[in-house]
């Protein structure tokens, strides 16, 4: 817990160091070029690399809901490189369409998974430890909205209604079996484990954003996004042979909040950093099980699944161009 926090306030430490740098070069510069073109820009896109950190959780009830919390499992300190883009077009009428999306590899990152017989997770009957830094995250959205401009046009704004779609495909290796309640004290490798689990949303948003000309070539610019989102979880468990596969679905809901600087460098371009946050979650749905009953059929049963929980910081460096 400590090491993610100290890693989250190190990107936080970072954004605020390269925005500060941005600014203070705004205020030595005397001419960068960026009064040439006209402001506020009609098309702008942006281009970057950033590093992110995930974590991800959900859990089941047992039949009929005994216990409240059967197994529970938690992806932490899932960190990634990350590669996104934006284009963003203004009409001359002020109406606006905005396109973004991101793919991120996750190269490390561990899992927990933990079974339980009585309510309140108690009475632990299995917990596994499991590597998890494989997979891939990608995102995308496109939103409609309409630009106001303050005088001058120093302050640029613009409410937006939009739909987004989220996805991390999740992988478990190299896994140990950390408690069993039949064997105590024993530890063992999962042997040729590779069981995967993907989460998707999506859905409709409302929000905005805007950007302040602070200076005649420093930008400061961010948005908020308010998200209701229909989840879906797909799992497949490679150690069980009797389980195929489950389906998990709910209704969520979330939010994206996001700041950041860019500095104009020569003629249209420039060079920024933008900070992200994401959290989502959803309300109790459903977790439908198929199986492979003693006498060779396909079994399907449903409990219910609690929540499931996304949360996801990043911060990148880009490339700008606007026209």
């Amino acid at each position: 817990m400590g090491m993610r926090w100290n890693k989250m306030n190190l990107m936080c430490q970072s954004l605020l160091f390269v925005s500060s740098f941005f600014f203070s070069l705004s205020l030595t510069a005397s001419c960068c070029g960026g009064d040439s073109h006209p402001w506020p820009p009609a098309l702008s896109a942006k281009g970057g690399v950033g590093y992110r950190q995930d974590k991800f959780n959900w859990s089941i009830a047992g039949p009929h809901g005994d216990p409240n919390i059967l197994s529970e499992l938690e992806w932490e300190d899932l960190e990634m490189v990350q590669a996104y883009g934006e284009f963003r077009y203004v009409s001359c009428t002020n109406y606006v369409i905005k396109i973004e999306g991101d793919v991120g590899h996750i190269y490390s990152g561990h899992n927990t998974d933990s079974d339980y017989h009585k309510h309140d997770r108690k009475d632990l009957f299995s917990r596994s430890e499991n590597k998890a830094g494989k997979g891939f995250v990608y995102d995308a959205q496109a939103a409609v909205g309409y630009q106001y401009r303050s005088t001058c046009s120093r302050f640029v704004a613009a409410p937006l209604i939009g739909w987004s779609f989220h996805e991390q495909s999740l992988h478990l290796f190299d896994g140990i079996s950390a408690f069993e309640a039949a064997h105590p004290g024993t530890i063992r490798p999962l042997v040729a484990l590779d069981s995967t689990y993907r989460a998707r949303w999506s859905g409709p948003w409302i929000g905005g954003d805007f950007t302040a000309r602070v200076e005649s070539c420093a930008y400061v610019f961010g948005g908020i996004e308010c998200h209701l989102a229909r989840y879906h979880g797909l799992g497949n468990w490679n150690l069980r042979p009797e389980i195929r596969s489950f389906i998990q679905r709910a209704n969520g809901y979330g939010f994206i909040a996001r700041l950041g600087g860019n500095w104009d460098i020569w003629d249209n371009w420039s060079l920024g950093v933008l900070g992200e946050y994401r959290r989502f979650c959803t309300r109790k749905g459903s977790d439908h099980l198929n199986v492979i009953a003693e006498n060779g059929d396909l079994v399907s049963l449903r409990s219910r699944l609690n929540l499931a929980k996304w949360e996801a910081a990043m911060v990148s460096a880009f490339v700008s161009w606007r026209y």
